[in-house]
């Protein structure tokens, strides 16, 4: 059976977690388009984005590390990114009740 992915989107300053969200899930695919709308209202700045990919009952599919200061935001952003194994999470971030993401300061990831 086919997972119905979700994605969990942290934004990361000095490896600690500031914020968190995370999307509904799609439905049963392994080419998730996630059209959902996720906002921080923290400062962005010297951040970056740890975003996990995940299946049901919580299996790991995928993560990126976004680096915020490469994007241009001042307009809609839409892109590919390629997602990296469980073994790319290092250096994760505290994050309280539910663990933390990681990356390997790779970019990549699609959402």
């Amino acid at each position: 059976m086919l997972p119905a992915p979700y994605v969990k989107v942290y934004l990361v300053k000095n490896r600690k977690m500031v914020a968190k969200c995370k999307t509904h899930p799609a439905r049963r695919t392994l080419d998730p388009l996630f059209q959902q709308v996720l906002q921080f209202q923290e400062n962005f700045k010297g951040c970056q984005l740890h975003v996990t990919v995940w299946g049901d009952k919580k299996s790991f599919m995928g993560v990126v590390q976004i680096v915020l200061d490469d994007v241009d935001l001042s307009s809609t952003v839409m892109g590919w990114y390629k997602l990296f194994n469980e073994c790319s999470l290092i250096n994760l971030p505290n994050a309280k009740g539910g663990g933390g993401p990681g990356g390997s300061g790779h970019p990549g990831s699609h959402h």
